[in-house]
C-alpha cells in the first residue's frame, strides 16, 4: 500500500456500478489522502472491482474491515433505503450517506410530501391514493387535464409521468399499479424550468455543489418516457446567487431541520429536484444521494478535495470545509442501448473507447463489463462522456466530437444535450 510523508493513505469502498460511481471513483483517486479505491460491484472501468452484491451488507462490511477501508461511499438509493448506513454504523465503520429512516425523503414520496406540507416547504398541490380505483375516480372528476402521476415507491427514475390529458393519466396509474405498486401521488403540474441542487451536509452545516440541469426524457426535445437521465449540464445559466440563497433558506435548511425534529437527522448528499417559476422554487422531489448523470458534470468542476468533503460529512462535522469550483462549464451525454428505458439488447462489443483521450474529456463507464479484454455493453445506460469547456456550447461540442469515435450495435444517445431547454 502506498504511503505519503510517513502516513498511510485511506482506502475507500464505493457501492454501485453506474456512471455516477465511476465519476466518484475518478475524483476520489485524485486525492492525496486516498489509497486504494474499491468498487462493489463496479463495471468495466473500475480499477478494483469487487464481486459483492450491493444489498449484501454483511459481506460488504466484512470486506471493508478486511481491506482496512476508512470510508464507504454509497452511490444508488436502494442500499440506503434498506439501511446500509445503519448496518455500517453498528459495525463502527465510517460511511457517507443517510440512515434508512432519513432516506425516506426519497424512498417514500408520500412521506416527503407530508413532511413538506407539515413544515411549509414550497411544493405542488398533491393527493395520495392507496387504491387505484380512487385514483381513477379522482382523475375522471378532475377539472384539470394536465397533471403529474407518481409512484411513491422507488422506481429507478421511471416512476413519474407528466400527463397532458386524462387518458395519459389513467394509463400512468395503471402502469404504476402493474409495474411498481404501492401508493400513487397525483400532483399539480408546475411550470418553469427544472434545477438540480446538491447539498453535502453533516445534518446542520451544508455545502453546495454547482447547480445542474438534467435531461430526463429519452427523446430529443424532451419527448418520450422518463429515464434515469440522458445527460446533464452544469452550471445553469441564469441561476443567480439570490435564487440559490432563497433555495437554501426556504427549502434545504427547513427540510434538514424537519428531518432532525422528526427524529431522522440527515447526513450525506441531499439532492433537491426543483421547479423554478418567476424566481420562486418548488420541490419536485428529494433524493438522498448524488444524481446520475448530474454527478458526471458537478465533480469535474470541483476544485476542493472530494475525499475531504465526503469524509467530513460522514464524520458529522463540515465546519472546516470550504468548497471551490473551476470557472468552467461541463456537459455530459449518456450513451444507451436502443430501446432503453424499455426492452433492449446487451452483450455488444464497444469499440473506440481508447480514443476518448482529448484534454478535459472524460469517459465514465456504467452498464459495461469486461470479457476477454473487450468492453461489452451490459445495461440500458452504457456509459457517459463528459467534457469541460469555457462555455456550455464549448463543452458539448467536445462531447459530441468524442462520441463520433465510439461505436457498438444498437448504440443510442440524445443529440440535443446542452441546448437550452
Amino acid at each position: 500500500m502506498r504511503e505519503i510523508r510517513g502516513k498511510m493513505k485511506n482506502n475507500v469502498l464505493i457501492i454501485g456500478s453506474g456512471g455516477r460511481e465511476s465519476a466518484i471513483e475518478r475524483y476520489l483517486k485524485l486525492s492525496n489522502r486516498v489509497g486504494i479505491v474499491y468498487c462493489a460491484p463496479g463495471n468495466a472501468g473500475s480499477e478494483n472491482p469487487v464481486d459483492i452484491d450491493i444489498n449484501d451488507f454483511e459481506a460488504l462490511s466484512d470486506f471493508a474491515v478486511l481491506k482496512d477501508v476508512k470510508l464507504t461511499v454509497i452511490g444508488p438509493e436502494i442500499p440506503l433505503s434498506k439501511g446500509i448506513v445503519d448496518h455500517f454504523n453498528k459495525k463502527g465503520l465510517k460511511i457517507f450517506g443517510p440512515t434508512q429512516k432519513a432516506s425516506m425523503i426519497e424512498s417514500s414520496k408520500s412521506f416527503a410530501r407530508k413532511l413538506m406540507r407539515k413544515y411549509g416547504i414550497p411544493q405542488p398541490e398533491f393527493k395520495i391514493f392507496n387504491e387505484t380505483k380512487q385514483a381513477f375516480e379522482y382523475i375522471r372528476n378532475s377539472i384539470n387535464n394536465s397533471m403529474v402521476i407518481k409512484a411513491s415507491n422507488l422506481a429507478a427514475g421511471k416512476g413519474a409521468f407528466v400527463c397532458e390529458n386524462k387518458e395519459d393519466a389513467l394509463r400512468a396509474v395503471y402502469e404504476i399499479e402493474s409495474r411498481i405498486g404501492g401508493e400513487i401521488l397525483i400532483e399539480e403540474r408546475l411550470s418553469g424550468y427544472e434545477l438540480s441542487i446538491f447539498a453535502i451536509t453533516d445534518g446542520k452545516i451544508s455545502h453546495y455543489m454547482q447547480p445542474a440541469q438534467d435531461y430526463k426524457r429519452v427523446g430529443e426535445g424532451d419527448k418520450g418516457p422518463n429515464t434515469g437521465g440522458m445527460g446533464a449540464i452544469s452550471p445553469v445559466k441564469g441561476v443567480s446567487k439570490e435564487l440559490l440563497k432563497k433555495i437554501d433558506i426556504k427549502i434545504i435548511r427547513p427540510v434538514l431541520m424537519a428531518l432532525e425534529k422528526e427524529g431522522y437527522p440527515f447526513k450525506g448528499c441531499l439532492y433537491a429536484g426543483l421547479m423554478i417559476d418567476n424566481g420562486e422554487p418548488k420541490v419536485i422531489e428529494f433524493n438522498c444521494r448524488f444524481g446520475d448523470p448530474e454527478t458526471q458534470v458537478i465533480l469535474p468542476l470541483l476544485e476542493t478535495d472530494l475525499y475531504d468533503i465526503l469524509e467530513s460529512s460522514a464524520s458529522g462535522d463540515m465546519s472546516n470545509i470550504k468548497i471551490s469550483f473551476k470557472d468552467k462549464s461541463c456537459c455530459c451525454v449518456t450513451v444507451c442501448s436502443r430501446g432503453y428505458p424499455g426492452k433492449y439488447k446487451k452483450g455488444f462489443e464497444i469499440s473506440g473507447l481508447d480514443n476518448i483521450n482529448e484534454e478535459d474529456v472524460f469517459l465514465f463507464h456504467a452498464g459495461t463489463v469486461k470479457k476477454d479484454e473487450k468492453v461489452i455493453s451490459n445495461g440500458g445506460r452504457v456509459f457517459n462522456i463528459s467534457a469541460l469547456g469555457n462555455t456550455t456550447q464549448d463543452a458539448r461540442n467536445k462531447v459530441y466530437r468524442a462520441l463520433e469515435r465510439v461505436k457498438f450495435e444498437n448504440m443510442f444517445f440524445r443529440k440535443d444535450i446542452g441546448y437550452k431547454k
